[in-house]
C-alpha cells in the first residue's frame, strides 16, 4: 500500500477518506493524522484540506486516489451511479488539488 511506503520512508502523511473509522485505524497504525470528508463536497474537502495543513504545518506533495468504479454496463448505469461516479473521480480530484 503506497500509504505504508511513503510512512516507512519517513514521509508525515494526512489521510483523507469518505470512512472515517477505518482512516483513524489506518492512521493510527501508520503514524499518519487522519481526517473524514466525502471528496465529492467542496466544503468538506477544503476543509479536510486545510485540517490537514494545519496539523502538519503545510503540505510537500498530494497522492490523489480516491476512486470508486461500476460493473455496469453503460446501458444498466444509472445516472445517480454515473454521477457518484464522475464526482467521485474526476470532481474529487479537482477539488483535492485546488484546495
Amino acid at each position: 500500500m503506497l500509504v505504508g511506503l511513503l510512512a516507512e520512508a519517513g514521509a508525515r502523511l494526512a489521510l483523507i477518506d469518505f470512512a472515517e473509522a477505518e482512516t483513524r485505524i489506518l492512521g493510527q497504525a501508520i503514524g499518519a493524522e487522519a481526517f473524514q470528508a466525502d471528496v465529492r463536497d467542496e466544503s468538506a474537502t477544503g476543509a479536510a484540506i486545510w485540517a490537514a495543513v494545519q496539523a502538519l504545518g503545510g503540505l510537500d506533495g498530494l497522492v490523489n486516489c480516491a476512486g470508486v468504479a461500476t460493473t455496469q454496463t453503460l446501458e444498466n448505469t444509472s445516472l445517480d451511479d454515473w454521477r457518484r461516479l464522475v464526482d467521485t473521480n474526476l470532481t474529487g480530484v479537482f477539488l483535492t488539488c485546488r484546495d
